[in-house]
């Protein structure tokens, strides 16, 4: 397991600067992640600004797990079905299934956050049956991103999928 990179970051509109109580940071589908926002400060007059961060996690010489199918929307209590594949040099293997709530973010605090592992009930070749979660006590019902995350803790792109 060696990244090969500390991390990047994508700058989008201005050079990264205080953001305060008024900014975000929501985790994208690819596993990037988003900070933006702001308010003015002294010397900063104009400090609304946009940063993508890339985790050392994406630059892993390792497999990258890549979905190929994942239902639309799972039920509570039910096995679901999903399929993947690895592309990269092998030797990983898809270790856990995971739910993160969709981003609702104001004043610095996601009010929505939620992150589930799931269980990987059966897997074969490319091809999982994962278990859902058993009530909306554990996931509210609602909109999440389902990742498959690989025994290097490598992610795969996210789907998104409605938990009802």
């Amino acid at each position: 397991m060696r990244p090969l990179s500390g991390g990047i970051r994508t700058r989008i509109l201005f050079e990264p600067r205080p953001r305060g109580p008024h900014s975000t940071a929501v985790l994208l589908r690819d596993g990037r992640v988003l900070a933006c926002g702001g308010e003015e400060f002294p010397g900063h007059p104009s400090s609304t600004s946009a940063e993508i961060f890339s985790p050392p996690y994406l630059f892993m010489e390792e497999d990258r797990p890549i979905i190929g199918f994942a239902p639309k929307s799972i039920s509570y209590g039910q096995d679901f079905n999903m399929t993947a594949t690895l592309v990269g040099p092998g030797g990983s293997v898809i270790e856990k299934a995971t739910l993160v709530q969709l981003a609702a973010v104001t004043h610095s605090f996601d009010h929505n956050q939620r992150f589930v592992e799931l269980q990987i009930v059966e897997q074969s070749g490319g091809r999982l049956r994962v278990a859902a979660p058993a009530s909306g006590n554990i996931a509210p019902p609602g909109y999440y991103m389902i990742f498959l995350v690989t025994d290097f803790g490598v992610p795969s792109v996210g789907e998104y999928v409605l938990v009802e």
